[in-house]
């Protein structure tokens, strides 16, 4: 559970900034209830200058989507292609997602388009 998914992060006395590591820490956190958990991995991962991926960059749009942050996982979608990241269709799903939970038709028209 989501508990002791923290527990066993808190344990690690050098933590392991491992992409793929981070992705499925990040899943994981979302899908027991933790998306800001996962999104704080993320933000903590680009500080230390660990190269995101476009897995990454979806784990934390997906958590924003959770969250309602539609502004953030729109910024995201923007990340992508200003770094020469291919978005793929979870990338667009979450963001169109993310802004049909508030109402944002227009901008979940403006990804379609």
């Amino acid at each position: 559970n989501a508990t002791e998914l923290e527990q066993a992060l808190e344990q690690l006395n050098e933590p392991i900034w491992n992409p793929k590591l981070i992705v499925l820490i990040m899943g994981r956190l979302r899908t027991f209830g933790r998306p800001e958990r996962s999104i704080q991995i993320f933000e903590d991962a680009m500080e230390r200058g660990i190269d995101n991926n476009i897995y990454m960059i979806n784990a934390c749009i997906s958590a924003c989507e959770r969250l309602r942050r539609w502004e953030k996982a729109l910024d995201l979608l923007e990340e992508c292609k200003v770094r020469g990241l291919t978005p793929t269709i979870v990338t667009y799903n979450a963001c169109i997602s993310a802004c049909e939970k508030v109402g944002q038709w227009e901008k979940a028209l403006e990804i379609l388009n």
